[in-house]
């Protein structure tokens, strides 16, 4: 009767999202993020999602409990400047545009502990939940 050790992590980990599922509204996709969330990345590549109606922020997708990354390096025609504030924004260099979205998040990928439990502990905690202007455009 042998059971592995963290049968019961599992087993929590599957309840809460059952629960969670519950306040979720249903999507045609599983990856689309519940409305409040907004998905973000620092800037060595480590996705994290932030909760603003809670002022939170977790590694793993509200909807699925996947994890990503995206590549170090910008898309081509972009940069990355950081403001006097120290915040973050993103010049789209051919169509002289400013964001504060990160270009990169829209070729993430699922990281290999997406489907595990072990590698939860070995990440720090994600950047905390700050208001910003998300997606606008800047004039700089």
């Amino acid at each position: 009767m042998g059971t592995k050790p963290n049968t019961s992590a599992r087993a929590e980990l599957s309840e809460t999202r059952a629960q969670m599922s519950a306040f979720l509204p249903e999507s045609d996709s599983e990856d689309e993020l519940p409305p409040g969330w907004e998905e973000r990345s620092t800037l060595s590549g480590c996705v994290y999602y932030a909760n603003h109606a809670l002022a939170s922020t977790q590694w793993s997708h509200p909807r699925t409990g996947k994890r990503k990354t995206v590549s170090e390096s910008l898309p081509f025609g972009w940069d990355r400047k950081i403001l006097d504030d120290n915040k973050v924004v993103y010049v789209d260099l051919l169509n002289k545009k400013t964001t504060y979205t990160d270009p990169r998040l829209a070729f993430a990928k699922e990281t290999a502990a997406s489907s595990s439990l072990s590698g939860r502990s070995m990440m720090p905690a994600p950047p905390p939940c700050r208001s910003c202007m998300v997606g606008t455009s800047l004039v700089l």
